[in-house]
């Protein structure tokens, strides 16, 4: 179930949103990134099959400054001192409709993304929310044969 949507292309974005709570004793993790698409997943996992993981989606990241848990989660607005924080370490100007922050514990930490999607699933803890397009193995991705000289180890 789709719980908040942002994305940097339109005027507004609303932050300081209050994110859904996870389970009693779970927290929110890094959880996964993909390189090649840019995105990182934040998951709160559920720890009983009744209830749901709570993910923050990223899309398009360019940037990420965070720890791997987060005791407790909120979005807030990004102040100057994010905005100078992320184009510094970016080497170059930041629109700040581009700089998420990301609030735990009085800390503040810093994602630079296009997109941000907070969702609630019931989806296993383990499966990715994210589609990957399908491989097309018959273009030379296929495994290819070991050499005639190559010798299979010994137990």
């Amino acid at each position: 179930k789709m719980v908040a949507r942002w994305s940097t292309d339109s005027q507004s974005i609303l932050m300081k949103t209050q994110i859904p709570k996870g389970d009693v004793g779970s927290v929110f993790k890094l959880w996964e990134y993909r390189v090649s698409h840019k995105q990182l997943l934040i998951r709160c996992p559920r720890l009983s099959e009744a209830s749901k993981n709570v993910d923050l989606k990223f899309y398009n990241v360019e940037y990420v400054d965070l720890p791997s848990v987060f005791p407790d989660l909120e979005i807030d607005d990004a102040d100057q001192k994010d905005i100078a924080f992320a184009s510094s370490r970016l080497g170059r100007t930041v629109e700040s409709k581009r700089v998420i922050v990301l609030k735990s514990r009085g800390e503040r930490y810093i994602v630079v993304a296009g997109d941000l999607a907070v969702e609630e699933s019931a989806t296993g803890i383990f499966e990715s929310p994210f589609a990957l397009p399908p491989v097309d193995i018959s273009r030379g991705l296929a495994a290819k044969p070991f050499p005639k000289d190559f010798e299979k180890p010994t137990r």
